[in-house]
């Protein structure tokens, strides 16, 4: 779609990004556009099998993961999360044991959410996580108002390995990557070692731009670990109940409206 490249290279060169790419699917049809390079200091240019980190649209991927298993009937989104989680402590003790895992997913749990915490890279890095949560302030009651929270997602995350007995990683894969053949879906840095990969890049204050180490803790891979492709599948070729999956999210997952409350459409 040369519209589409156009207003890609457009837009990138008039913000001075150094790489992008951008996959659009409509009516079953995909159309990609790509600009720039991987990164300044060693420069591929991008194409549609580069990889980018996902960052907070992984929470997306996680409150599906979450969704299937209140589909298997392995989890209630109404009750509390400490019902999976028992470990959970906040500072506020009323609202550690009464949050649940539905105000976990849709941004109403109330504690701060910056919680960013490198616990290491081993398969307890996220129950790691979560117990350094025990001083995090209540800021609001559960449930009373929509505040970003990254930390909730930690617990969200914490909340499937609990109930499926594996490392989240492996569980989101056995969850939603695998069934979606979602091959190029990737956390770990030595999974990326032989591929392209974007890397992050910071504007300077003197108008320059730098590059920056790649990936985030394994703590909050939940939260915005993912790394994909432009074109991770070919969606509009997967049989029905592949499709459905995919859509399962937009669907299914939980959000929260204006005034707090949650509803059971979106995600995120």
């Amino acid at each position: 779609m040369a519209v589409l490249q156009d207003v890609v290279s457009l837009l990138a060169e008039e913000l001075q990004v150094p790489g992008v790419a951008v996959g659009v699917l409509l009516d079953g049809r995909q159309e990609h556009a790509f600009h720039g390079v991987t990164s300044i200091e060693n420069p591929l240019p991008v194409n549609e099998r580069t990889f980018f980190l996902c960052g907070s649209t992984t929470k997306t991927y996680t409150a599906t993961a979450i969704v299937r298993l209140v589909e298997q009937g392995l989890v209630d989104l109404d009750a509390p999360a400490r019902t999976y989680v028992p470990e959970l402590h906040v500072e506020d003790e009323e609202a550690s044991a009464s949050v649940t895992v539905l105000q976990l997913l849709n941004h109403t749990s109330g504690w701060d959410g910056d919680l960013f915490r490198n616990t290491g890279d081993g398969d307890d890095a996220l129950a790691r996580y979560v117990e350094a949560m025990t001083g995090l302030k209540q800021l609001t009651r559960p449930g009373a108002a929509v505040s970003y929270n990254n930390a909730a997602f930690g617990v969200a995350g914490r909340l499937v390995e609990k109930v499926t007995g594996s490392p989240y990683e492996a569980a989101l894969r056995e969850l939603l990557l695998e069934p979606l053949e979602l091959h190029d879906t990737l956390f770990f840095p030595r999974e990326l070692l032989t591929r392209r990969v974007a890397v992050d890049h910071q504007r300077l204050q003197d108008g320059g731009t730098n590059s920056l180490p790649f990936g985030f803790p394994r703590a909050t891979n939940p939260v915005g670990g993912i790394a994909t492709t432009a074109r991770p599948d070919r969606v509009g070729a997967l049989p029905a109940r592949r499709r459905r999956l995919a859509s399962f999210a937009g669907a299914r997952a939980p959000y929260a409206r204006a005034d707090g409350r949650g509803s059971r459409l979106g995600a995120g």
